[in-house]
């Protein structure tokens, strides 16, 4: 019976047992019709999905084996270096015939098709065996057991018409959610591939010209080049920080201002494949020009975390580089400095180790105690139960810039200016230049982990992925203009203070990862809460 998917019933206008009992054979045929045709339809279907799902995996897999064959060809013939390109082309058309596949759901669709085609083909054959109990015991035939058939006839549409709406809702979310990473692989690719045509351009100068090109670079440039293309470089090449500084050679530094890329060691994103980094960025600059840029690829080893073990006793007074926490949370890091705003002294440290709740709730910005007070105690939660309170937490943020908090110290004898270790007051501010980077400057710094910090210092400006706990899980935060030196820190020296050897005050201490660490300027801190070393003479 060819019902086209409707049912065609005229409405009885009174009762007659048997035009109702001719009605009902009417639905029943035109229902099991209906749900006949869509199980036709699914298997039918389902043969031509399998068929483009396996042309495409055995191309796929003819296409990468032929790949991994080229160059022991090309080696064996001894012939021209051109034919490895063919390898490149086929490991693309391998990659994308598998793009193919996942985009269109041809597999997907292929084991849903099956599914659902099974499924009907068991409703419909549970309903068939019970509608000859149904119908047998609602003889003969009255208003009343009319109605109860033809529900059980309705229940029966009902039932395949849901498992075919699920099926619909599956491949809609799908193609939703593939399309949103088709656009975001075209968005990556082309960034690549734009990448790869600068340095192909700029490979076609003459070298020693880009070489005495290179070094002229203002660092501010290349500070430009990553504010404005960090985020798609991240995407396209995986990589956690980008920085400006010199480019080694050889193992040795040299005078060329690079871009300098972290990757992270054995990076593994699921089948996310990411390019590679090219040789040269071409950057259009604000000032006009347009600059081809040299890169340097140095591993960052492991993701960046915001480090959260210098203890110390419950003595007073407490001294820069102890262990520090709030009263009412864990989350332990290091009592940075002793600073002035006006003539009030406040304990500097991190945002994210002060005010982890906030962070947990994704508060970015803590101004003035609320009610009840945040105590701040030293030693942290981590350390001692006992610690003794220092203040109470006054104002902080996270932001792209900035990773600090301050708590007003209620007591001044509770708190010495003198820095763990070196057992000195800091001297004053200091600045860091990208001469200081280049000469791989000394630092020195105190946390509550390591003890005493030493490292050298390898960028003035760098932007990266740092990992903190915000709303509950780790989540990535790009911070900006960074100092960074080689490792030197390690887990609960957050809010560690970083200084010469003359103790000039440089930053304080973030975040690590297996071979750098990572300091907010202090100069930017003191900016924005108008802080000072001393306090203001009244």
């Amino acid at each position: 019976m060819e019902t086209n998917g409707f049912i065609n019933f005229v409405p009885l206008d009174h009762w007659d047992q048997q035009q109702a009992k001719a009605k009902l054979t009417e639905l029943y045929d035109q229902s099991i019709a209906i749900v006949d045709g869509n199980i036709h339809w699914y298997w039918k279907a389902k043969r031509s999905q399998r068929d483009f799902s396996k042309t495409i995996r055995a191309t796929a897999i003819l296409c990468f084996i032929a790949s991994t064959l080229v160059p022991y060809i090309a080696n064996y013939n001894k012939a021209d270096a051109s034919i490895l390109y063919l390898g490149y082309i086929l490991a693309g058309v391998a990659g994308g015939v598998l793009m193919l596949d996942k985009f269109f759901g041809f597999s997907s669709s292929w084991v849903r098709y099956i599914l659902l085609a099974k499924q009907l083909q068991q409703l419909r054959n549970t309903f068939v065996e019970n509608w000859q109990v149904i119908y047998l015991a609602n003889l003969p035939l009255n208003p009343k057991r009319f109605s109860v058939l033809i529900d059980s006839l309705l229940t029966f549409q009902s039932a395949c018409n849901d498992a075919i709406k699920a099926e619909t809702e599956a491949w809609a979310k799908e193609f939703q959610d593939n399309l949103g990473e088709l656009m975001n692989a075209i968005k990556a690719q082309s960034t690549a591939l734009k990448a790869q045509l600068d340095q192909q351009r700029s490979q076609s100068q003459n070298s020693s010209n880009d070489d005495a090109t290179a070094t002229d670079i203002p660092p501010e440039v290349i500070a430009e080049a990553i504010n404005k293309n960090y985020d798609s470089w991240h995407d396209a090449f995986g990589i956690v920080a980008v920085s400006s500084g010199k480019k080694i050679s050889a193992g040795n530094p040299t005078d060329v201002n690079c871009i300098v890329f972290s990757p992270v060691d054995k990076i593994a994103h699921g089948d996310r494949l990411f390019q590679p980094i090219p040789s040269i960025i071409r950057f259009n600059s604000l000032n006009g020009q347009t600059y081809d840029i040299p890169t340097d690829v140095q591993a960052a080893g492991s993701q960046i975390k915001g480090a959260a073990k210098l203890l110390c006793d419950s003595q007073l007074p407490k001294r820069p580089g102890c262990s520090l926490s709030r009263s009412d949370n864990q989350t332990t890091g290091t009592f940075g400095l002793v600073v002035y705003k006006g003539t009030q002294a406040y304990v500097l440290g991190c945002y994210h180790v002060l005010c982890a709740p906030e962070l947990n709730q994704q508060i970015f910005a803590y101004d003035q105690a609320p009610t009840p007070a945040k105590s701040i105690v030293s030693p942290g939660l981590e350390d001692s139960k006992n610690g003794a309170t220092l203040g109470e937490l006054a104002m902080g943020m996270l932001t792209d810039e900035l990773d600090c908090a301050l708590a007003f110290i209620a007591d001044p004898l509770a708190v010495t200016e003198k820095l763990c270790g070196a057992d000195k007051v800091p001297n004053g501010l200091l600045t860091l230049t990208d001469d200081h980077a280049k000469a791989h400057f000394p630092l020195n710094g105190v946390g509550r982990t390591t003890g005493l910090l030493q490292g050298e210092t390898q960028s003035v400006y760098t932007t990266c992925s740092i990992n903190y706990e915000i709303g509950g899980k780790r989540v990535e935060k790009t911070m900006n203009g960074l100092i960074t030196t080689n490792k030197q820190a390690d887990g609960g020296d957050s809010g560690a203070p970083v200084f010469d050897s003359d103790n000039n005050i440089v930053g304080i201490l973030i975040a690590t990862s297996t071979k750098f660490s990572y300091i907010v300027p202090i100069q930017r801190i003191f900016a924005q809460y108008s802080l000072t070393l001393k306090p203001s003479q009244t």
